[in-house]
């Protein structure tokens, strides 16, 4: 029955046009909807993954996988005896990738408190930064203490692209011993990357600025390392899938001795000048102590301006290297060339005696002698022993200006001792022609009278008067000095082994320097020699003592030391070797305008000598570590 009933229904509801026509025009537009929709979603799908999907797959690959660079540590820099005295350690530093960071506005404000910096200066950084990809760390704090990464590391989740790196860093185990020889660093910029000499570094290592760290960076940068990270969306890194070690830089081991470098500058402390020493048989150099000290951990975290005005107006001039930088009028060390010359061009026999009244007349001038009373009868040795000016006053006028010049240069004297490092002064070994294209005038007889006891224009470095007095000790030979030993590899593999170089020999016999080398022993070791406070009792030491005048101001004459302003004093020098009889160690000092070379300087050149001779007899190091990766 409903069957029958369903059938009249469908009759009666059946093919009504006017509805099948309403059904059919919303079916179409039913269907045109869905297709510009799918057309839409295909649109942009085609937009997401043939215009711009090698771009998004790369930007989504970096947000979850990364590289992060480990720079290879820096070699350590060792004594002669193997003391390590530079030295790579870990050190955390705080940084931050801009790609992982939505307000860095609020970051660096957040991050100031914690750093302890000031947004500024944190703006600052990540602006000096702009040019580096944006997904690359920017070092904003280095080499931050325990606590300070402790507080960064609890704060992470609020501050999304702070991470925290680890690195290797330059540590000073005694402190700023040496520090002019050894050199500070300085982080690469932008300019020096595009050079070859640092074309395996990267932006933000730190590489030589000078001294033997720059001499040696190709030998002591290390090989930098990676390892690839998965990282979440805030920059936090979630595992890691493997990684290259880096690779530390070969070690230095030089021929300093650090026991005599601690004794040199504890001798010289509060004081400006240098001690350098050296083993006359080879050239290598034994102290190399420029004074006073920089500061180098100051240069790895940046001096601020302030700092570095302090640094260049510091009346003891901290900055260069007096060793080979400072340029002094060499006083009466300058005798032992003088007489050398007498000896080799015979304007003298070194018996026959001249007399010292206490002055020299010569043309219209006095010439005076440091000795107000007189020496007397004077014969060379008496001469060099009581360091006597008039006798050698009259050995400068025998001569004459150019035979001293010559024999000046033959000690090497007016250029340069050709060391590695940087900007080493050649002094001056005046002559009428040097002082007509300097001055334009001619040069007077009596600036002879001056240069022969180190006065007037002579000018020398510290480092040309060590080479001086080696040369007097070894019988003539001049030695290039030398710093470093040998250079090892970390597996202990020698890869360069220094030997000693000769530059030349002095023009002067033997049997003559035989009579300089017995003058020497002279002037520290009889009675009235002028460099008594240098006598040891263990081995006979050679040398002389030197007082340079810095101006000539008779209204100081009369007056103690302490009473001149300090920059008029006179500078103090001590040249020295021993023993006598078979020289192991020679030695300069030079003390600046701190008044007599016997008083202030030869006590320094004793303390070295004193620790030399004692070491040998007792080897032990003495050494006290200052600083090191324990004591962080």
């Amino acid at each position: 029955m409903r069957q029958t009933g369903s059938k009249r229904d469908l009759r009666i509801r059946a093919f009504d046009p006017a509805e099948i026509e309403e059904y059919h025009r919303r079916f179409d537009r039913i269907t045109v909807f869905v297709i510009v929709v799918f057309a839409v979603f295909f649109a942009r799908l085609w937009y997401l993954q043939i215009i711009k999907g090698d771009e998004y797959l790369k930007r989504s690959e970096r947000n979850c996988l990364r590289i992060q660079y480990m720079p290879g540590p820096r070699g350590d820099i060792l004594d002669r005896h193997g003391q390590v005295l530079v030295q790579s350690r870990p050190s955390f530093s705080i940084s931050l990738v801009r790609e992982d960071v939505k307000d860095i506005n609020k970051l660096l404000n957040r991050l100031s408190s914690i750093l302890k910096k000031s947004p500024a200066s944190l703006w600052e950084t990540v602006v000096t930064a702009k040019n580096m990809p944006r997904y690359m760390p920017i070092r904003l704090c280095e080499d931050v203490d325990a606590d300070t990464v402790a507080l960064v590391e609890m704060h992470r989740f609020e501050m999304p692209g702070v991470t925290i790196e680890i690195e290797p860093k330059r540590n000073y185990v005694y402190g700023n011993m040496a520090a002019h020889l050894f050199g500070y660093l300085g982080e690469i910029n932008e300019k020096e990357l595009k050079g070859e000499l640092f074309k395996n570094v990267r932006l933000g290592e730190f590489v030589g600025r000078c001294g033997l760290e720059k001499v040696y960076q190709a030998d002591l940068a290390g090989i930098g390392g990676g390892r690839q990270v998965e990282v979440d969306a805030a920059g936090r890194v979630i595992s890691v899938y493997g990684d290259i070690p880096p690779v530390s830089g070969n070690n230095i081991h030089l021929t300093l001795d650090a026991d005599l470098q601690r004794v040199a500058e504890d001798a010289m402390a509060g004081r400006s000048g240098a001690v350098v020493a050296m083993d006359p048989r080879n050239g290598k150099i034994l102290t190399w102590a420029s004074c006073p000290n920089i500061d180098l951990e100051a240069f790895l975290h940046g001096l601020s301006r302030k700092e570095w005005s302090d640094l260049v107006n510091d009346p003891l001039r901290p900055l260069p290297d007096k060793v080979i930088q400072g340029q002094y009028p060499p006083g009466s060390t300058y005798k032992i060339v003088t007489m050398a010359a007498a000896l080799e061009e015979k304007v003298i026999d070194p018996t026959a005696p001249l007399y010292c009244s206490g002055y020299y007349p010569f043309g219209n001038r006095v010439y005076r002698c440091w000795e107000e009373k007189g020496h007397g009868s004077v014969a060379m040795h008496k001469g060099i022993v009581r360091s006597c000016d008039v006798y050698f006053y009259e050995m400068g006028r025998r001569l004459g200006v150019n035979r001293l010049a010559h024999y000046a240069r033959g000690f090497g004297l007016g250029s340069p001792a050709k060391v590695e490092l940087e900007h080493e002064k050649s002094g001056l070994v005046p002559t009428p022609e040097w002082k007509l294209k300097r001055f334009k005038v001619p040069w007077q007889e009596g600036e002879t009278i001056s240069i022969a006891i180190g006065q007037g224009f002579d000018l020398v470095t510290p480092l040309q008067m060590l080479r001086v007095i080696s040369a007097v000790a070894n019988g003539g030979v001049l030695y290039r000095p030398q710093f470093v030993e040998k250079i090892v590899s970390l597996d202990g593999k020698i890869i360069k082994q220094f030997k000693p170089i000769i530059d030349s020999k002095v023009p002067v016999s033997q049997r003559n320097l035989g009579i300089v080398r017995d003058g020497l022993a002279g002037v520290v070791n009889e009675p009235h020699g002028t460099g008594g406070v240098c006598r040891l009792s263990t081995v006979m030491v050679g040398g002389k003592t030197g007082t340079a005048q810095v101006v000539r101001l008779p209204a100081y004459r009369e007056k103690n030391v302490n009473a001149i302003p300090y920059k008029y004093r006179d500078h103090a020098w001590f040249v020295a070797f021993a023993p006598v009889e078979d020289p192991e160690i020679a030695i300069a000092v030079l003390v600046e305008h701190s008044g007599h070379g016997g008083s202030i300087a030869a006590p320094v050149a004793r303390a070295v000598l004193e620790e030399y001779f004692s070491k040998k007899s007792s080897p032990e190091a003495t050494l006290v570590r200052t600083g090191g990766a324990n004591d962080r």
